[in-house]
């Protein structure tokens, strides 16, 4: 059995985004800066723009204050996932939690891009088909939950980027 060791993510601070006026994006492999939020479990604030990975030359811009539980993994499967923050699967965790909260894909195509970006930075396949099976079959449930004002508040915090990491800012829609 794979026993999963990575630490959880920890709170940082890039110095680019201590104010409110920075537009600073920070893009993937870099992590995002991110802090649990008080008196709410288990949830964690994005403290600074970021593009997750792409896919297909397509990835989400997560903009400061989006709200993420990281990936919902069962307490029963850390030891085998890992933890729903660790530095692993967080990336993926994140753009999949954008995608679904602002419903910039159809339901299939956002699990797709989770699996897809999983696949191609080199997650293994047991551990992303897992996560992926998760998402199908559970997700339905998260996605039935949304409203209309949910959605339209969800696509103020993150947006569809294309274009490289480069250098080069990404083009969004």
């Amino acid at each position: 059995m794979y026993i999963h060791t990575q630490q959880p993510a920890k709170p940082c601070r890039h110095t680019a985004c201590q104010c409110e006026l920075c537009d600073t994006v920070t893009r993937w492999p870099e992590m995002p800066a991110i802090t649990p939020v008080r008196d709410r479990a288990n949830t964690w604030t994005v403290d600074c723009h970021w593009v997750s990975p792409l896919y297909d030359n397509c990835g989400v811009m997560m903009h400061r204050g989006f709200m993420t539980d990281g990936a919902s993994i069962p307490r029963i499967a850390w030891r085998v996932i890992g933890h729903p923050m660790c530095t692993d699967i967080l990336p993926f965790a994140l753009g999949h939690d954008g995608l679904y909260a602002a419903e910039l894909l159809t339901r299939k195509e956002c699990d797709e891009w989770f699996l897809q970006t999983m696949a191609a930075n080199g997650i293994c396949w047991a551990k992303r088909n897992a996560m992926w099976s998760a998402v199908r079959t559970f997700g339905g449930y998260v996605w039935s939950k949304h409203t209309t004002a949910s959605i339209e508040a969800s696509r103020k915090m993150c947006n569809l980027v294309f274009g490289n990491l480069g250098t080069d800012a990404p083009k969004t829609i």
